[in-house]
């Protein structure tokens, strides 16, 4: 019995050693110093932009245009500060947000007359695209998340957005959560790696030129250009073009702005024997030989039919 309470007793002490090992391991680890300090901290994000799409010449075709961002500490003379830019509409918007006491942003224009505050700071940030922008359906658009849904911000989503910078305001906060003193402010800005991004084929003067030409002659079409002899695509349009900054107001065009037509499948018709003759011509085909129209062909177990799958009968290629 003895025996027993001996080995029960030291089993009980080493777990009781370890326990305190852990404990006192655990308390001054990196993992939690970090842990807390993170934990005391608010974080605001004002902007982000992902990799830049360049042309040719290595100029870049979006993140042209900057849009003016306000960030916000809130205190009790933050209302009679704003009131000074804003009007009494835009205030009776904002005042949920300064009641939560908790820092927030605002897109702002730019020529508004700027407050000089310690609680207010302004940045210029990059907007994705321009009022009028160059090669929209090859640069495609984003979702609310920042991805891409088409074109190439679709096909290079993923190294785009590894390519991400942006401008973030953190500040410090109490065990209550609550924010200290806006003099905490600590501003991280990261936008230079939004340098790094995809060249493309396309030249900006080329595209430029084209897309003003389409919008003179074309209702609907396509302008692509290509450089012999190794076909490098200089400029590429599809038009009616769409704008990337409202895309939900070209949903429900009839002339379906988002249609790729440079890229979409199309009906050839009566066009399409001008091609057909001509490669008859070179296989030195008889133009007076007949054939048999029955209204349809089977090709590569495909049925292909004429229009109306109407049968024309005996025909020649002159006819």
């Amino acid at each position: 019995m003895s025996k027993r309470i001996t080995i029960f007793f030291m089993t009980l002490l080493f777990c009781i050693c370890f326990s305190i090992f852990r404990l006192y391991t655990l308390s001054q680890g990196e993992y939690l110093q970090t842990a807390a300090l993170q934990n005391g901290i608010y974080k605001l994000n004002v902007a982000s932009a992902r990799g830049i799409i360049y042309d040719c010449k290595k100029r870049p075709l979006v993140n042209l245009q900057k849009n003016t961002m306000m960030s916000v500490f809130p205190n009790d003379s933050t209302p009679k500060t704003l009131s000074q830019i804003m009007s009494s509409g835009e205030m009776n918007e904002i005042i949920p947000l300064l009641q939560t006491r908790k820092p927030f942003c605002l897109k702002v224009n730019s020529e508004q007359n700027r407050i000089i505050s310690e609680d207010v700071q302004y940045f210029k940030v990059p907007k994705r695209y321009s009022d009028f922008q160059l090669a929209s359906h090859i640069l495609g658009y984003l979702d609310s998340s920042g991805n891409g849904i088409c074109g190439i911000e679709k096909a290079f989503n993923d190294y785009l957005n590894s390519s991400k910078g942006k401008i973030e305001l953190k500040y410090k906060i109490n065990a209550l959560g609550e924010i200290l003193d806006g003099k905490q402010l600590k501003v991280e800005d990261t936008l230079y790696k939004q340098s790094q991004g995809v060249v493309l084929t396309i030249d900006k003067d080329l595209q430029k030129i084209s897309e003003e030409v389409a919008e003179k002659y074309l209702k609907k079409g396509a302008i692509i250009i290509t450089q012999v002899p190794n076909c490098e695509i200089r400029a590429f349009v599809s038009t009616p073009q769409f704008d990337p900054n409202n895309v939900s107001a070209s949903l429900n065009n009839e002339d379906s702005p988002l249609l790729n037509r440079g890229l979409s499948s199309y009906n050839l018709g009566s066009i399409f024997k001008l091609v057909t003759i001509a490669a008859a011509m070179e296989t030195s085909t008889n133009l007076d030989t007949e054939f048999d129209c029955t209204g349809s062909i089977n090709v590569n177990d495909g049925t292909y039919h004429c229009f109306n799958g109407k049968s024309h009968g005996r025909e020649r290629m002159q006819s």
